[in-house]
């Protein structure tokens, strides 16, 4: 996916996954802060770096390129979060305000693979992605690993109505991407090629 977000202070968060399409955090160079260079030499994270502040508190660390923020390791409880107690994007429905803002879902840093969101649930902005590409200096990425595609949100909405089921549940069943079609449609309860007709995006008049 690439970059995915940016922390309070302002540094790149990448998803785990490197262009090599391996454990970023587990297979690249980092340095004391978990970090690395690219590109033109801009700093980032593939994970939960010890650097970011508040990273192990139930508080807002960064922001996704969606516009919801990211929350830390732990929940108000006190409790470090899994993998397992987020959706298929790293995330789960949660009240957050923010400077009077309230927000109805957040994103989590989690300690294991794959440590920060895997997908969007949320929109982003037309042409977000070719302006942090050009400002990143990033090296052409593979097909299928770009940071996203303006309406995603959209058009698992309007497919999870399609189909008849919710927008989590269409959510889960995809997982990271890029996602086992026949695997989400078994899991579905749907054929494997209503999946896809669903998610195709409808045609322009």
């Amino acid at each position: 996916m690439g970059m995915i977000g940016f922390t309070v202070t302002g540094v790149a968060i990448y998803s785990a996954i490197d262009d090599a399409g391996r454990d970023a955090a587990a297979h690249e160079v980092q340095d004391l802060c978990d970090g690395h260079p690219r590109g033109r030499g801009q700093d980032h994270y593939h994970g939960a770096s010890p650097c970011i502040p508040a990273i192990d508190k139930n508080q807002v660390v960064g922001w996704a390129l969606d516009g919801y923020p990211i929350l830390g390791l732990k929940d108000a409880r006190g409790r470090w979060l899994t993998h397992a107690e987020l959706d298929a994007c790293h995330g789960r429905a949660e009240p957050v305000r923010v400077n009077g803002h309230q927000y109805n879902y957040a994103y989590r840093f989690t300690r294991e693979y794959p440590y920060t969101l895997g997908c969007f649930t949320g929109d982003l902005l037309a042409g977000t992605e070719q302006v942090i590409r050009k400002e990143m200096g990033s090296r052409r990425q593979r097909p299928g690993s770009g940071t996203g595609r303006r309406g995603d949100g959209s058009r698992r909405l309007a497919a999870a109505a399609r189909l008849g089921v919710s927008t989590d549940a269409l959510r889960r069943a995809l997982g990271p991407p890029p996602p086992d079609l026949a695997a989400a449609a078994n899991t579905l309860g749907i054929s494997e090629q209503a999946l896809p007709a669903a998610l195709r995006p409808a045609r322009q008049h």
